[in-house]
């Protein structure tokens, strides 16, 4: 698995890639784009792991079935022309 600054590494190119349309293969497309959905399901996550911490509090269901139904509508493209990246 790549470490944290090899990751940054590899976005800061993807995004460089794809704004300056190097990208014939749509590697770094695909690099960013799985990059979003893995920020997501991060989210997800945690807001179940807060789920199931707090004894299945409404507030953390609330917000669990929120981040769920966010990685679910996120199968259309998190960005046109400009890459849109999540920075925790």
């Amino acid at each position: 698995m790549p470490i944290t600054v090899e990751v940054k590494m590899a976005i800061r190119e993807a995004t460089r890639m794809h704004l300056h349309h190097e990208d014939p293969y749509f590697v770094g497309k695909t690099i960013l784009r799985q990059s979003y959905r893995v920020k997501l399901l991060e989210i997800v996550l945690a807001k179940t792991e807060a789920y199931i911490l707090a004894g299945e509090g409404s507030k953390e269901e609330a917000a669990l079935v929120a981040a769920i139904n966010k990685v679910n509508t996120s199968t259309v493209e998190p960005y046109n022309d400009r890459p849109r990246i999540l920075i925790n």
